[in-house]
Formats: structure tokens, C-alpha cells, sequence
């Protein structure tokens, strides 16, 4: 749950403009007293939730896509700043930002091969013994990880398995401003010590 849930009489339908085209869909709307972030591509706010983690939305500049900010050594430098950042500011955010509900599914095989993990693929060589009683072509013919993130006025709900089978942002102004994720963006939730527990990016809410 959040910290301070978003107050359902404040949402309201608004557009996001996704890479499809627009769409419109429910925005949370909160304002209130909260560290501001900006890097040279991207400015950023995160907000709190129960036991001391924070959901982080990383914010593109405009004319810059969330695949340039993954490729920005800077903004990644951020994600694992926990809140440690030079360019900040304490004002007033008023935040709005859609609820949504992201989920993706990986193929791990690929990448477990390229780390030297290929024994338990080849049912000639690989050795479950010690998992089982069966002792020949036993192997590991799949391997996907799949993740869930889901945002609504109460808080995050978040899941995760593994299944084996252009122009810099500048300075905020003085008193407030606005942070209007109506654009892709990207969101890492974080615990309380600053690891990075999920992380995705928004291209369409729904």
C-alpha cells in the first residue's frame, strides 16, 4: 500500500500517448511536499509505500523515448541511487499519473547459455540425481520468468515467477511543479534498504 493512497474522488479520465497512439484512461492526481529529480534527460519523482519502499517514475524528457533513457548511462546511474542524487529539489509535485497494470514474460534460456549455464540443456551430459530418482534424459527444455506490476489508487501490486520447463531538463521552479506522466515512462519499485525488486516502463496503462 502507499504511504498516503491517492484520494479515488481525484481520478479522472485524461489521455496518455502512447506509441500506438492515444488512449485515454484513469489518472491519479495527488500535490504534495516531495523530492524532485532531474538528470540531463529525464526528471523523475518516487513516492512511498508501506515499510519504507518506494515505487521511482522516471520521466523522458520531450523528443527523448524510453529506449534512449535505458541506453543513458546517467538515468541508469539514477535507478540504483535510491533517492542519493545530486539534482534535487524539495517542493510541491503535483503528480499525475495513470494506473496501471504491465505484466512481460521472458525466455531465460538464451541468456542462462550465454553465462555458461548449458550442462542442464543437454539431457546427454546434465545431472539431476540429486532432485531425483530418474537418472537419464532428464533436462531443462524451458525456462521463462515472468513479472506483473499493477498501480491503482491504494498502492502496488506487484508478482514475479520463474518457471523452469534531446535537451537536458532544467531546473525546477521555486515553489511547485507539475510531473504528469503522460507519456512511456519508467518505474522501479525499490525496497527499503534501495535494491531494485521490479522495474518496467509503461508504454500503454492498460
Amino acid at each position: 500500500r502507499w504511504a498516503q493512497e491517492f484520494d479515488p474522488a481525484n481520478t479522472s479520465p485524461d489521455v496518455f500517448h502512447a506509441p500506438d497512439g492515444d488512449v485515454t484512461c484513469d489518472f491519479m492526481h495527488s500535490s504534495v511536499p516531495n523530492p524532485y529529480y532531474w538528470g540531463d534527460q529525464f526528471s523523475a519523482v518516487g513516492k512511498s509505500v508501506e515499510y519504507g519502499g518506494t515505487l521511482w517514475m522516471i520521466l523522458p524528457d520531450a523528443g527523448v523515448s524510453v529506449d534512449q533513457l535505458l541506453a543513458d548511462r546517467e538515468a541508469m546511474d539514477f535507478l540504483l541511487s535510491n533517492g542519493e542524487w545530486e539534482n534535487q529539489k524539495y517542493l510541491k509535485v503535483n503528480l499525475s499519473m495513470p494506473k496501471f497494470d504491465v505484466s512481460a514474460q521472458l525466455d531465460l534460456v538464451e541468456g542462462l547459455k550465454a553465462l555458461g549455464i548449458t550442462d542442464v540443456f543437454d539431457p546427454a551430459i546434465s545431472d539431476f540425481t540429486p532432485m531425483t530418482e530418474a537418472e537419464e534424459d532428464i533436462s531443462v527444455t524451458q525456462a521463462t520468468h515472468a513479472a506483473r506490476v499493477a498501480v491503482d489508487e491504494e498502492g502496488v501490486t506487484a508478482a514475479a515467477f520463474t518457471a523452469m520447463a534531446a535537451g537536458g531538463s532544467g531546473m525546477p521552479p521555486e515553489d511547485e511543479v507539475d510531473f504528469t506522466l503522460d507519456r512511456p515512462f519508467l518505474f522501479v519499485l525499490t525496497s527499503a534498504a534501495g535494491q531494485p525488486l521490479f522495474a518496467g516502463v509503461v508504454n500503454q496503462p492498460g
